[in-house]
């Protein structure tokens, strides 16, 4: 009777504990989509500036401004994929 019940219990505190709530994992993902999206459009628009601009004050200010988004970029999507959001699951 011990044994059962400590089987009962260990399996369903060890399946409660284990599983993550798929709202949380879901939402961190598409929240990292986002800034991936946001970041990935700004980087265009700053890559477009720099090849078509002439003021060469704009050119830099747009380059410091790629050179932080693109590590930024790098930084969160090394979280997507840390967070698994390829689609498989932990």
């Amino acid at each position: 009777m011990c044994l059962k019940l400590f089987t009962i219990l260990f399996f369903s505190i060890s399946f409660i504990g284990l599983t993550t709530p798929p709202s949380e994992s879901i939402e961190e993902c598409q929240l990292l989509a986002k800034v991936l999206s946001n970041l990935g459009s700004s980087m265009s628009r700053h890559r477009l500036i720099i090849a078509e601009g002439s003021d060469p004050t704009i050119i830099d200010e747009a380059s410091r401004a790629l050179a932080t988004e693109t590590k930024l970029y790098s930084s969160a999507n090394r979280e997507y994929q840390k967070a698994r959001c390829d689609g498989w699951r932990r």
